[in-house]
């Protein structure tokens, strides 16, 4: 009797600590659903009013969600004592609409299929009124990643925003956490300096904000770099620093892959 007791004291620890576990993750899972205008960012899929200008054919191209696919995420719990990893991971299927003129004058019109994967990383602590999500709270969170293939084939080692006694800061394309509620803000009509630093020559490389593009140009350090005007408007935006393959938009035999970053900013 005294076996079977202890047997069932055990067990009850056991499916105590496994329900535990499964509402923890339960309580983040909400957490982010509950922040999913912020923390599921994804980049403009629509058209931009900037046409591309470049020595190739095409002069204008811009991505779109997909008509058979839609978005999907899903988020990883790693839950550890009070402590909390979740990874954000959205898989945004769409294509890449290319115009160019061809050999006789005529507008052709391509269309690429692609599937780009977006990853944010977020971390909890479980330090708060246990009635509210269990006792979790969002501490950290980082910027948002995407690539189409893994390995990415764009190369992006890091990017350098400026705008004099503003901002000077470097961004590294890895797993940097920093306090949910800092957000970079700028003055309207601010000209900030892009810096993007690559060992990749063939890959073009944009910047997108509030439906506009601008492409880095290639400088005399071997970096990219560009000036963009900020906003007038004054509310949140967010800045898309991207890069493309060379054969994404020079070539129409080739697929697309890309890769890049998405930060928010507010224009005050």
């Amino acid at each position: 009797m005294k076996k079977l007791l202890f047997f069932l004291v055990i067990l009850s620890l056991l499916l105590s600590c496994s329900l535990n576990k499964q509402s923890d993750e339960a309580s983040i899972d909400n957490i982010i659903y509950s922040l999913k205008n912020s923390l599921l960012v994804i980049y403009d899929q629509e058209e931009e009013s900037t046409k591309s200008k470049s020595y190739i054919e095409p002069f204008l191209w811009y991505r779109a969600p997909s008509m058979t696919d839609s978005l999907t995420y899903t988020v990883d719990v790693n839950v550890s004592k009070d402590s909390a990893f979740a990874t954000i991971k959205i898989i945004l299927p769409g294509n890449m609409n290319i115009w160019y003129m061809d050999s006789t004058n005529d507008t052709v019109k391509i269309v690429k299929e692609y599937v780009d994967t977006l990853l944010r990383y977020c971390f909890f602590k479980k330090d708060t009124v246990k009635d509210f999500h269990n006792g979790w709270r969002l501490v950290k969170i980082t910027d948002t990643y995407f690539y189409t293939k893994n390995p990415p084939e764009v190369k992006i080692d890091s990017i350098k925003l400026y705008a004099q006694n503003i901002i000077d800061t470097i961004i590294k394309m890895d797993t940097i956490y920093y306090e949910k509620n800092r957000i970079l803000s700028i003055p309207s009509g601010t000209y900030l300096n892009i810096t993007l630093f690559s060992t990749d020559s063939t890959s073009r490389f944009f910047v997108h904000t509030g439906l506009r593009r601008v492409e880095l140009s290639l400088n005399s350090q071997n970096n990219f770099s560009v000036d963009l005007r900020m906003p007038l408007i004054k509310k949140r935006y967010k800045l898309v620093i991207d890069g493309f393959t060379e054969g994404s938009l020079n070539d129409d035999s080739l697929p697309y892959s890309s890769r890049g970053l998405i930060l928010p900013y507010i224009v005050e």
